[in-house]
Formats: structure tokens, sequence, C-alpha cells
């Protein structure tokens, strides 16, 4: 036997309910996971509801959930956001460097973090002392030396003490000021409390410092 219009248009809703809910998984960024989601459960909640011989009404309601929670973060994450005002170079770092965050998450890493000024030839860090900061260099350039080989100038949008936050180690490099920089700067024991606490945030800050690493390496100076 053939199948009818009906059988087809079940066919078509479970198979736009699976597939938007095997897409959901592929997105990395949590709005766009939520939607897929609320359009995948809204399509498995009407199927359940309308073909097969009498509504499934365990599955409905379930599907629902899914629906009504969804819809529920969504509004919420706007809301947050909408709260939220950040400064140009605020939404500047957001937007570069942690835009795989909601804009409340990213509050978080700025709320246990400050805004630093300093004048040229200021050190930053000391190979072999200790480090309680991350910092994001906003702004001018920093000399960096080892013992490795010669020193290395950085620009703006490097990160300085990650080395010492990812190995819980102290410096591992000399950072001086070349001229006026702007940094902002991290509390390493509140931003891995921090990390610890949102896994989102941790994986942001990971990917972030990872990829510095990795630049210092290709350069031969960690």
């Amino acid at each position: 036997m053939e199948p009818n219009h009906t059988d087809m248009l079940g066919y078509g809703l479970y198979a736009i309910a699976y597939g938007t809910s095997i897409l959901a998984f592929l997105m990395t960024r949590i709005n766009w996971l939520r939607v897929l989601f609320i359009l995948s459960s809204a399509c498995y909640a009407l199927y359940y509801y309308i073909f097969p011989a009498e509504p499934l009404w365990l599955d409905v309601v379930t599907e629902g959930a899914f629906v009504a929670v969804n819809l529920l973060m969504l509004c919420f994450v706007f809301w947050a956001g909408k709260r939220i005002k950040f400064t140009q170079p605020e939404k500047h770092l957001f937007d570069t460097s942690f835009s795989s965050l909601q804009a409340h998450e990213f509050n978080k890493v700025l709320k246990i973090s400050s805004w630093l000024a300093l004048e040229p030839r200021t050190h930053i860090t000391k190979k072999d002392k200790s480090c309680e900061f991350v910092y994001y260099l906003f702004s001018g350039s920093v000399e960096v030396s080892t013992d490795a080989g010669p020193a290395i100038t950085r620009h703006a949008g490097s990160v300085i003490g990650e080395v010492s936050f990812m190995l819980e180690t102290h410096a591992t490099a000399n950072v001086v000021a070349i001229d006026t920089i702007v940094l902002l700067a991290m509390p390493q024991a509140r931003l891995r409390k921090l990390c610890k606490s949102n896994e989102r945030i941790g994986s942001a800050v990971e990917s972030l410092l990872s990829a510095q690493m990795a630049t210092k390496l290709a350069d031969h100076a960690v």
C-alpha cells in the first residue's frame, strides 16, 4: 500500500523534528541551539498529537515542556542582555574575544576584572615571580623577554600571563610596557573559580588562552 498524503505529512513533520534536533547539536551559539530545539520539540509535539491513533499525551506534554523552557530561557537572555550596557572597549573585547558567550556571562568576567592604564617602561610581569592576574592588552605594545631568545613585541589583542594561569605557575617572561598601554586585569584566582562554576565561560577563556599560547609557541616566546 502506497503512503497517503497524511502519512507523507507525518513523515515530513517527524523528519523536520529529527533533523533540527541533530542540527541543534552542531550549534556553537546557545541561542541558535535553543531556537532549533524549540522548532524540533514543537514538531515532535504536533506529530505525537495528530498522527497516532490516539494522542500520545506524555510525549506531547514532554515536548511542550521543552518548548516552554527554551522559550523562557530565550526571553531571559534577551531581557538580561538589554539590561547590560557595555562601554566601547568592553564591547570590542566581547565581539572579538568572547563572542561565544552571552552578554550576561561576559559581564561576569568584567565584574571580577579592572581596567588599568600603565605608563611606558612599567613592568607587568617578572619572570619566576608571582603572577596574580591574566592581562588582556587592549591598546599599546609590550616587550616580552625570556632567557630563550631575543625580546618580542606584542600588540593590542595579546594576553599576558596565560601560561601562568593555565599551568598554575609563576610568570614565565618579563613583560614591560613600551608605550602607554591599557589592560584588562583579570585576577587569576577569581577567574579560575568563575571558569569552574560556569562551563561556557571556562570554555571561552580556555579557547582564548590556548590560542595565545599556540601563537607564542610558534614565535618561540612562551
